[in-house]
């Protein structure tokens, strides 16, 4: 009979007990690389950025480009500016010039100063005459003094080579609007100045109000550099004398001018 040999008996292997954690002892720290030394990490002859060379040659090109647009944008705007004032006659540019527009057109004659003045002295003597009594009211029609204008010119113009074109008066209630063109070898003055009426020591003088270069605004200081520049004399200013009587105020009405004529004193 086979006899079975039993060896010594293994025992199952146990789990060792779980030890919980003790909060006062710290837990320990992962381990961390070491730092490269200082003389890797950093060195003057090799800097940390990454350096960028410019262009130099689209630099200077775009540079040049900027500048060409503001030059041609520049000579644009001076060569505008210049046809705006109808000076001269500039291709392109000179399509948007329109010229100063008067408040309407004044159809009349050319007529002497002496005969206005004698038309002014013939309505007083006509009011004497029907027994009126001062002061003496003298209506001027806008076409007479348009007459009076275009044939006073001629006198006053500082240059033979000086041509007037198209001089009216226009009179309305709030201004004595005067305009006309003055042509001068290759230049063409466009003027509308508006006025108003101011009397001292029986002279009528025109103070400015508005004027206007072509298209273009401009001061009445620059308004009386040209009027000086074509006439030999100031053109707003009049002197009023006919003897026995003075020139007391002006009215203004639409198309027409009132001379307000009182006994000299």
């Amino acid at each position: 009979m086979n006899t079975m040999q039993k060896g010594p008996s293994q025992k199952p292997p146990t789990a060792s007990p779980r030890v919980p954690p003790n909060p006062a002892q710290p837990a320990s720290p992962l381990p961390q690389p070491k730092p490269a030394p200082l003389s890797k990490r950093y060195s003057p002859s090799k800097p940390f950025y990454k350096e960028v060379k410019p262009k130099v040659g689209e630099n200077v090109l775009v540079c040049s480009l900027y500048a060409l647009i503001i030059l041609i944008v520049l000579a644009a705007a001076i060569l505008i500016g210049v046809a705006k004032t109808g000076l001269f006659t500039i291709p392109i540019a000179s399509g948007l010039y329109h010229g100063p527009e008067p408040t309407r057109i004044v159809e009349a004659g050319v007529m002497d100063t002496d005969a206005f003045v004698d038309q002014i002295s013939r309505s007083v003597s006509s009011a004497v005459l029907r027994g009126e009594k001062a002061p003496y009211t003298v209506p001027i029609t806008e076409a007479d003094l348009t007459a009076m204008a275009r044939g006073g010119l001629a006198d006053i113009i500082r240059e033979e080579r000086v041509i007037p074109e198209g001089t009216q008066i226009v009179v309305t209630p709030e201004y004595v609007e005067a305009s006309g063109t003055f042509l001068m070898d290759a230049a063409k003055i466009d003027l509308l100045i508006q006025f108003i009426p101011v009397i001292e020591e029986n002279e009528l003088r025109f103070d400015i109000s508005k004027a206007y270069l072509g298209d273009i605004p401009v001061s009445s200081d620059l308004a009386k550099s040209m009027e000086s520049l074509l006439f030999t004399k100031d053109f707003a200013a009049w002197s009023v004398n006919m003897g026995s009587v003075s020139l007391r105020s002006v009215n203004l009405k639409d198309g027409e001018l009132e001379f307000i004529l009182d006994e000299a004193k």
